[in-house]
């Protein structure tokens, strides 16, 4: 006589323990982390222009790099992925070079013309104000 499959078992109840990777408050924290060296370096450097900029860069393109690497490490597994709302946000707020960096590096979302273009048109927007900052000193 075949035995039959018996249907899984329903999750306990109670809550569900995350990942930090799945965590969706992330974006929210590397975001803030991003914005606040900017604003750290000016407050207690009184750095220049350029520098206070370029830090702003930097820290949001590495918020942007890791997060393309969490959005592909998420999409491997099937897990809630990131919006691509935020992975545009970070981007869009100085973290382009990160998020096409992290996008060739994972080769996550590099079929998507829209974000292989408008990155290159971020990071030259990005680069702009840093070349005049630089110019003007």
């Amino acid at each position: 006589m075949a035995s039959v499959p018996s249907e899984p078992s329903p999750p306990p109840a109670g809550r569900v323990r995350r990942s930090w990777l799945e965590s969706p408050a992330l974006v929210i924290w590397l975001l803030v982390f991003g914005l606040s060296i900017g604003l750290v370096l000016w407050l207690v450097f009184h750095a220049s222009g350029p520098v206070v900029y370029g830090a702003h860069v930097l820290a949001l393109s590495l918020a942007s790099f890791a997060l393309f690497g969490i959005d592909k490490w998420r999409a491997r597994r099937g897990r809630r992925r990131i919006p691509e709302k935020s992975l545009w946000l970070v981007s869009i707020l100085g973290g382009a070079l990160g998020g096409a960096v992290g996008m060739q590096t994972f080769r996550h979302k590099t079929d998507r013309w829209a974000f292989t273009v408008g990155h290159a048109v971020l990071i030259f927007i990005h680069f702009v104000p840093a070349a005049l900052l630089a110019l003007a000193r």
